[in-house]
């Protein structure tokens, strides 16, 4: 059964598996292209993801994106992809992520996998 927005409930409430890695991956990528257009804060690229998500029928609470993007932002600097720089704005000490040469590839590369994912998910379920 599906609800009046297209979405499926799920019996515990909880997306399946696969999903919430799904959205892992595309969180990945969305905050990793979003940094790559120029140097940002973390309270920005919450909001950004808060934008994209409510655009495409995401149904997270605020502190569920909050979480969700600052320990994927922990995950891409750990990685190496991102890196954090802290500058003084406005009287405050504000952490900034620029991408680094390797997150840059890892973007480029990843969004080509997951393009040619999607055309086989496509081919094989019709």
């Amino acid at each position: 059964m599906q609800k009046s927005d297209g979405a499926i409930p799920w019996e515990d409430g909880r997306p399946p598996y696969a999903r919430r890695e799904l959205r892992h991956v595309i969180m990945k990528l969305m905050l990793l292209k979003q940094i790559k257009s120029g140097r940002t804060y973390p309270y920005a690229l919450v909001k950004y993801a808060a934008s994209i998500e409510m655009a495409h029928g995401f149904e997270r609470t605020g502190a569920a994106r909050k979480n969700d993007v600052y320990n994927t932002l922990a995950s891409l600097e750990r990685s190496g992809y991102i890196k954090a720089k802290r500058a003084v704005s406005g009287g405050r000490v504000k952490k900034y992520y620029s991408i680094t040469p390797d997150g840059s590839m890892v973007l480029r590369a990843s969004a080509k996998e997951l393009m040619r994912t999607i055309r086989l998910v496509k081919e094989l379920l019709g």
